[in-house]
């Protein structure tokens, strides 16, 4: 897909059900989808920032292992420490990708378990009924 346009691109991830984090190769944030806002995070209030800042501290560990390792496809399980000091358990599945020599790193964040969220709610979001 050569001369794919970047807008078409962007809308294309903001429709997508999921919430989606790109990454460039220092781990900062250079795009995040509109799903984003589900986990309580203006879309622009990511950016320049590294991804680490939203891991607990047991998942930067596994994070880094797993870049030690030089994996390129891999998943983690993590808490999301988020605004308001909230959190969340989710899995992060991680995919470095190499495009036009450039190294790109893209998360698809699944909340799994929201702590002191009302049921209701978490029922919705895991359905999709919210998206």
């Amino acid at each position: 897909m050569r001369n794919f346009p970047q807008s078409v691109a962007r809308h294309l991830l903001d429709q997508c059900s999921g919430i989606i984090i790109l990454l460039d190769k220092n781990l900062n944030v250079i795009y995040t989808n509109k799903k984003i806002k589900l986990l309580g995070i203006n879309d622009n209030a990511l950016y320049s920032r590294t991804l680490y800042k939203l891991l607990s501290s047991s998942g930067r560990a596994i994070l880094q292992k797993k870049i030690n390792e030089k994996k390129d496809k891999f998943s983690i399980k993590t808490k999301l420490h988020l605004p308001h000091s909230a959190e969340v358990d989710a899995e992060l599945w991680i995919e470095r990708q190499k495009i036009a020599n450039q190294v790109y790193v893209l998360v698809t964040v699944n909340p799994v378990k929201w702590k002191d969220s009302p049921a209701a709610i978490v029922d919705m979001i895991e359905t999709g009924l919210i998206l």
